[in-house]
Parts: C-alpha cells; structure tokens; sequence
C-alpha cells in the first residue's frame, strides 16, 4: 500500500513560492494500477520522486508498505568511474537481487552487451534510457513508478519489451503511470486520477479521466506561479 496524506511540494523562487503539488490525500493499494494525467509541468515527475522517496514532501506524509521502484534516471546517481557492469552489480547489491542475473537481464534486455565494460556516463542517451529501464524492469518491487519515457519517443520494439516484461511484473505488483498523452493512457485497465494546478482527482477508470482531462486547460505551463521552473530546479534536490 502507498498511502499520501495531506502531501504538498514548494519550491521558493525569490520572492515567490511555487506549490507544485497541493495538499494530496492518495491511497494505492497492492497490485493496483494507477494513470495520472497531467499537462507539461503540472508536477507529475514531482509526485513520483515524492512517492518514491527521492525527494522529500514540504508537507503532509508519504507511508510505503511494500518496496517502491525509484523513477526512471537511475544512471545520474552513478559515479563518474563506473563502468555499466559495475554499475549494475552495485545495485544488485543495494536490492538485494542475484547479480549474475540481474546483469544477464540488464544486457541481454538493453543490447548492452559490447558496452558493459563503458562508463555509464560516456554511453549515448538512448542506451542510457535502455539501461535505466531495463535496471527497473530487471529488480521486483512490489510498486513500479513510470512517467512518459515509455511512451510514443521511445523505439517502438524497445516499448512493446518494455510494455511485456512491465505486464508480468504487474502480475504481481501494482504501478503507478504518469502521462500527458491520453492515447497512451487509454492502453491501461487502470484507475485514473488528474494533477492539475497543485491537486489529484481520481476517477474509477481511464476512460473517466481522460474524458475530463481533455476539457481542462493547461495548469502550470502558461501561469505565473513559476512552478514549471520550480519542477525543473527540484531536479538538483534529487538524492539516491
């Protein structure tokens, strides 16, 4: 179970205060599916770093029974020396997972296999992006955290394995998917819920969201709060 409670984010900003996210009460219980919709900065990465424990709520209270996948971007917490292979192993370590197979799974899923012995860092992006997802893809959590980063950019035969090896986890497990693109919304049986100017709306299904979401205007992109900069500045308050 993922439990928030009255959860609200700020940023500061000179003079002003941004509240990305607006006293949010949430409850997601075990194998359950979840879709939030929200326009381009409403604080959807936000919510995921908050749930995930990456980042720290300005008020209100984030409870995890259960272990949570941290967001996609594992590989901006590797050191500068690490070569895949030893980034990797390292996790398994921290996740206590079988390091010869999570790294089987890690290459063989990723097409990492003449890169293994490459720093993370000097990999070009989109195999980064493989390797960040195949990381999550490859560890058992009881909760997966997903943005659009699986979503119409990524390589279509990459996103149908991803879309495969992400429905045998969910056997088991329960996600939470954030979107600004009702098309991919619309391919989950989930409930759905919408961010919109700081607060969550939850609905039953999909279908019921992404009917209400596509007569709101965009939230935060074009006010004056300053929270699309709040969002982007939240980035460098990350840690592993």
């Amino acid at each position: 179970m993922i439990t928030l409670r009255g959860v609200s984010k700020h940023h500061k900003r000179g003079m002003m205060q941004a509240r990305v996210l607006d006293g949010i009460d949430l409850a997601v219980p075990r194998r359950a599916r979840l879709v939030v919709l929200g326009h381009h900065g409403s604080g959807k990465s936000t919510l995921l770093r908050v749930i995930a424990g990456t980042q720290l709520a300005s008020e209100g209270q984030v409870e995890r029974r259960g272990t949570v996948s941290p967001p996609t971007g594992l590989a901006r917490f590797t050191k500068p020396h690490w070569s895949v292979r030893v980034f990797v192993l390292r996790l398994a370590e921290i996740y206590s997972v079988d390091p010869r197979q999570l790294l089987t799974f890690v290459t063989e899923f990723a097409i990492l296999q003449d890169m293994l012995d490459e720093t993370v860092i000097s990999l070009p992006a989109p195999f980064r992006q493989r390797l960040d997802t195949a990381l999550i893809l490859g560890i058992p959590f009881d909760f997966y955290l997903f943005d659009e980063r699986l979503g119409p950019t990524t390589p279509i035969g990459f996103r149908d394995a991803c879309w495969k090896a992400l429905e045998q986890r969910l056997k088991h497990s329960g996600m939470i998917f954030t979107t600004s693109s009702t098309r991919v919304a619309g391919q989950f049986q989930a409930a759905g819920a919408i961010l919109h100017s700081g607060k969550l709306s939850l609905f039953p299904t999909v279908a019921e969201a992404i009917e209400t979401f596509e007569r709101l205007p965009p939230s935060f992109e074009d006010s004056s709060t300053g929270a699309v900069h709040a969002e982007a500045e939240e980035e460098e308050e990350e840690f592993g």
